[in-house]
């Protein structure tokens, strides 16, 4: 009934950072290649997490921010978050990081979120973990892989995933290639 569904009451969405990155948050920040995509998600985790604004962008809440990247070597990886994190007062939120080549590495396989298990066993995770409140996903080609980018219907299982992570309150942050 559309009457009562005026009067319920929603908890308020929490800004993490203003004006643009807030709870329930469904985001896509695309552009070419080699254009500085990865260094911005790494400075937005970073700010969420100690509390430090970037330019324009205040930060209201300190949250913990999961990190799942799917192509970077992990020496660049910690390399850049050693180098943004220079002088950064203390960190009030953890960060976690699920390198593809890190994972490939220690003989594993690479994360494959058009598979069921793959989001399942990270809802299981971000269900346990309630203090991350952010999941960046860089990138839809290496994470997703084998999606025809232009398929709706190939897209619904994973669309379904990260509604249900939004549901749960977390901001979702995938990164793209504008090429694509």
């Amino acid at each position: 009934d559309i009457d009562a569904f005026l009067v319920k009451q929603y908890p308020e969405r929490q800004y993490y950072m203003k004006p643009w990155l807030q709870s329930g948050s469904l985001v896509e920040i695309y552009g070419a290649s080699g254009i500085g995509k990865s260094y911005l998600r790494d400075s937005v985790a970073l700010a969420v997490t100690h509390g430090v604004n970037i330019g324009l962008w205040e930060v209201e809440e300190t949250v913990g921010v999961l990190i799942l990247d799917g192509e970077m070597p992990s020496p660049l990886i910690q390399h850049r978050l050693q180098m943004l994190s220079h002088n950064l007062p203390e960190r009030k939120a953890p960060i976690s990081m699920i390198s593809t080549t890190d994972l490939l590495s220690e003989g594993y396989s690479a994360p494959n979120l058009t598979m069921p298990q793959w989001r399942n066993g990270l809802t299981e995770f971000l269900a346990q973990h309630p203090e991350i409140k952010v999941v960046m996903i860089d990138n839809v080609v290496s994470l997703f892989p084998g999606l025809d980018e232009n398929a709706a219907k190939e897209w619904s299982p994973s669309n379904q995933w990260m509604i249900e992570l939004r549901a749960m309150g977390l901001a979702v942050v995938k990164f793209h290639h504008s090429t694509k």
